[in-house]
């Protein structure tokens, strides 16, 4: 009789994986504007796999996902700024590095005899399931809004994403204008990030899901948080989802600021710094405070703070080798735009202005003026006590993606006072040092600058819920989770601008799509100027136009060039040889138009900034 062969386990995984590597390359092939991003997707949970049972290999699962995602964070941003270093930044390079280091991780597990577990804590029960459907509706809201829309805000456009195509363009930092206010002076250590996942994708459409990750991390290190504070896995995911649920977090999400991937640093480097200290939790605290540090202006102080804990958590286990590296890394991976800034322009946070007390910097913006920049949205007035309680206050202020008011929503308020009831009541000083740290910002009024706050304090607040009887935590999270999806109902109206609702985008093709919205109205003629670029042909714009990036072909088949406003004559016209420029931005009273005579003509005036068009012959 003929033997059966039967298949093993091992032979079901080994065929498995080579198989999904086909499927996902084909959905990129069939859907363009996927790409290669499911393939990056796989290999990067792969690789923060087995980082973390490499770093943790006898820790439980929350803590080895949580170190290996932070790893590959820093990957992302530091490994992506060293190949920019020898101008290696380039798509088959950072997607090819991607690949070795999941296959040198794979061998080293494997040679240490770790297994990397994919198994996580049962955290939905019948006590957080209301919790599991907002999370797929968040989830699901920001893919579309990011699959549908263009990147149409603000900052986006103005110098987030600017930085990230100048990179991509050159494979390094050398078109990235050192005196253009914001691109080529703020830290950039999200944006790195945001360059290693553009890499992977053919156009632009969907660079705005490049903060998800970051917001599952931080959800994730509230998961941790509450854990670590005692609450079970139910209670702990609520306290996650609660916050990826928060209107401010919700908002933000399907686009590419930087505040919620900032807030998730924050508070991944709360949570290994409440863990029992060892050499491994040190570094990776000090991963998460060095990424902190190199995302927005104002992390410096809370990153001080950081670093004192580091180093008593160092100096408890008597590992001060611990302590020298921790600072170390967080200097090498957040200090470089400071260092840059003041050796440059005498000022860190360049262009800022800053005089407080006996500290004055030298800028060419106030820092009142940075502070109202930015989308006419609604905003709080007087002293910052009054500011505050006004803003955070408002549970259904008008929804935006940069909240000046509200933006808390009922859950995250509430948890404030019950997470400060808590932290005394227990005598978690540490933890609550670390709370009010995350208030160290230019305008705590404004919730996305602080949304490690709530963040914290649903961590706190989840853990309390332990003291109650199992009926009452029940109807406790049930009506938490309806209100987190009243608010997610309430933000969603926020997630397409002032352009067409999210359900009309379905019919549109997408060369009206493009056009539907902006930060300053509809882009039109941006988009028009662009679409007449062909591959290799540049667009100059000088620092007059405040949103750079409408510059750009999606493809980034096109060049931009920043033409500095102390470049002569000669300059110009070099530049324009060499770089093919075929049309450009400039301000309304650049001496281009009267210089350059015919060879210019006029196509449009900038709506709000006071810059017009050109076309170069």
């Amino acid at each position: 009789m003929r033997e059966t062969t039967r298949l093993s386990r091992t032979d079901v995984r080994r065929a498995v994986g080579p198989a999904v590597l086909v499927l996902l390359l084909g959905a990129g092939a069939w859907i363009p504007a996927i790409g290669l991003l499911p393939v990056a997707m796989c290999l990067t949970l792969l690789l923060a796999a087995h980082l973390g049972v490499l770093a943790f290999p006898h820790d439980d699962p929350t803590t080895q996902w949580i170190g290996g995602a932070t790893f590959v964070a820093a990957i992302a941003s530091g490994g992506t700024r060293l190949l920019a270093a020898f101008a290696l930044a380039r798509p088959p390079i950072l997607l090819g590095g991607l690949l070795a280091l999941v296959a040198f991780a794979t061998w080293l597990t494997r040679r240490r005899h770790l297994r990397p577990s994919w198994a996580l804590p049962p955290a939905i029960d019948a006590s957080s399931a209301g919790f599991g459907f907002a999370l797929v509706i968040a989830s699901g809201l920001t893919i579309i809004a990011a699959y549908l829309l263009p990147v149409w805000q603000y900052d986006s456009l103005g110098y987030h994403l600017p930085f990230v195509n100048f990179i991509l363009q050159e494979g390094s930092t050398r078109a990235v204008p050192e005196d253009l206010a914001y691109v080529g002076t703020y830290p950039h250590a999200i944006e790195w990030a945001y360059v290693a996942m553009r890499a992977s994708l053919f156009d632009d459409r969907l660079i705005d899901l490049a903060q998800l990750p970051f917001g599952f991390l931080g959800a994730g290190a509230i998961f941790g948080i509450a854990k670590t504070l005692g609450a079970r896995a139910p209670s702990a995911f609520a306290a996650g989802v609660a916050w990826l649920s928060l209107p401010a977090v919700l908002l933000q999400l399907p686009t590419n600021y930087i505040d919620v991937a900032s807030a998730a640093s924050y508070l991944v480097a709360v949570y290994f710094l409440l863990r029992p200290p060892s050499f491994a939790s040190i570094l990776t605290a000090a991963t998460a405070a060095g990424i902190f540090l190199g995302s927005k202006p104002n992390a410096p102080l809370a990153t001080v703070l950081i670093g004192a804990v580091l180093i008593e958590r160092a100096h408890r286990i008597r590992r001060y080798d611990a302590a020298a590296v921790s600072c170390g890394l967080v200097l090498l991976l957040g200090a470089e735009s400071y260092l840059t800034g003041l050796l440059r322009w005498g000022n860190p946070v360049w262009p800022v202005q800053v005089d407080e007390g006996p500290i004055h910097l030298p800028g060419t913006e106030t820092m009142q003026k940075v502070l109202s920049s930015g989308p006419a949205t609604e905003r709080a007035h007087g002293p910052v006590l009054a500011r505050v309680v006004s803003s955070w206050s408002r549970l259904y202020a008008t929804p935006v993606f940069d909240m000046r008011i509200g933006g808390l929503g009922p859950i995250g308020l509430l948890s404030l006072p019950i997470a400060a009831f808590y932290l005394v009541r227990d005598r978690r000083w540490l933890l609550g040092i670390l709370w009010l740290g995350a208030l160290a910002s230019p305008d705590p009024a404004v919730c996305r600058y602080v949304l490690a706050l709530p963040g914290i304090a649903l961590a706190v607040v989840a853990s309390g819920l332990e003291g109650v009887t199992t009926n009452a935590r029940l109807r406790v999270l049930w009506a938490a989770a309806l209100a987190s999806i009243v608010s997610i109902a309430h933000a969603s109206s926020g997630l397409h601008g002032e352009g067409p609702t999210l359900d009309r985008y379905w019919a549109m093709p997408w060369s009206e799509r493009e056009r539907s919205v902006g930060a300053d109205g509809r882009p039109t003629s941006f988009v028009e100027m662009r679409n007449r670029l062909a591959e290799g042909d540049g667009v100059a714009f000088d620092s007059s136009l405040d949103l750079p990036y409408l510059v750009w072909r999606g493809d980034l088949k096109s060049r931009a060039v920043h033409w500095s406003r102390h470049a002569t004559s000669d300059e110009l016209a070099a530049s324009i040889t060499r770089d093919r420029i075929r049309f450009a931005v400039v301000a309304d009273d650049s001496a281009l138009v009267s210089e350059m005579g015919d060879r210019v003509t006029f196509l449009f005036r900038c709506k709000s900034a006071p810059c017009s068009a050109y076309e170069v012959r």
